[in-house]
């Protein structure tokens, strides 16, 4: 890839010299996006770089922040209000085992530039759906505050501080999707558990309270409304992907808040990292 850096001088005089380094480090982007396709959907991707997706159950969705609610350098007021929320059922691979675990996608209106702050993410658990919070999934920096700079998804009883996790959050920098991942068992759930959820955005770095949420939301992994030929891939450069999309009998009673689907793209331009689709 392409690296360029240097130096701004600014001097009046030989006596007055103030000197800044920059650094720019571009990436590639791809222009994947989807249409409407027979049957299902399609994701064209007309760069000449390959673009990567998931696809989720969409089951909430948040307004767009007001003037007020976007912060203004130097405010200390961030903006990371949630604009899209979802999960789907995925195995994963825990000390050799092949076990059922569920993915909680996130998008934010606003990009940002690292996982580890002044966003962290909860995902609040009320796994028998009689109103009282059981787990919450959050994502917090490795090691502590300023450690390993390394983004983590933890789980920890709602009535206890202490949380255990067993995968790094999938995340980017300069970006505003999430994807947290957790075991069914950690939650005291199984594939066909109809559970409920709300996603939070809490600003850790300057007001450590919620400035965002979604939910309450009701999911049952292994019922949601649809049915994907693929739930992820890559869509080679200058190429298209038909993904099929197939009513699950069932579904709309067992996930009465899956909307649509919500995609999530890898290595787009910020602000074009997700995609909401919605059927009739």
């Amino acid at each position: 890839g392409l690296e360029t850096d240097g130096y701004l001088t600014i001097s009046s005089g030989s006596d007055d010299t103030i000197s800044v380094p920059w650094h720019v480090l571009p990436r590639r982007a791809a222009t994947t996006a989807a249409s409407p396709a027979d049957g299902g959907f399609a994701l064209t991707n007309s760069a000449p770089t390959p673009g990567g997706y998931n696809v989720f159950a969409l089951t909430g969705t948040g307004p767009a922040p007001t003037p007020d609610q976007i912060g203004q350098p130097g405010e200390q007021n961030p903006d990371i209000n949630l604009k899209a929320v979802g999960v789907r059922l995925a195995n994963v691979t825990v000390d050799g085992t092949t076990v059922p675990a569920l993915q909680f996608a996130i998008n934010t209106w606003q990009t940002r530039a690292h996982p580890n702050a002044p966003a962290r993410f909860n995902v609040i658990v009320d796994n028998n759906r009689d109103g009282t919070p059981d787990f919450v999934v959050f994502t917090q920096e490795l090691g502590g505050v300023a450690q390993t700079g390394q983004n983590f998804t933890f789980v920890r009883p709602a009535n206890s501080s202490q949380g255990s996790g067993n995968f790094f959050t999938d995340a980017d920098l300069n970006s505003g999707n999430a994807i947290l991942t957790v075991p069914l068992a950690q939650l005291g759930l199984t594939p066909g558990s109809t559970f409920n959820f709300t996603v939070q955005a809490e600003d850790i770095s300057f007001t450590n309270s919620v400035k965002s949420a979604i939910g309450p939301m009701t999911f049952t992994p292994n019922t949601p409304r649809f049915a994907l030929s693929s739930f992820s891939g890559v869509v080679p450069a200058g190429s298209s992907t038909t993904i099929v999309v197939e009513d699950v009998s069932g579904g709309a009673e067992a996930s009465p808040s899956q909307q649509g689907l919500l995609v999530l793209y890898r290595n787009k331009a910020p602000g074009t990292e997700a995609e909401a689709i919605t059927f009739e």
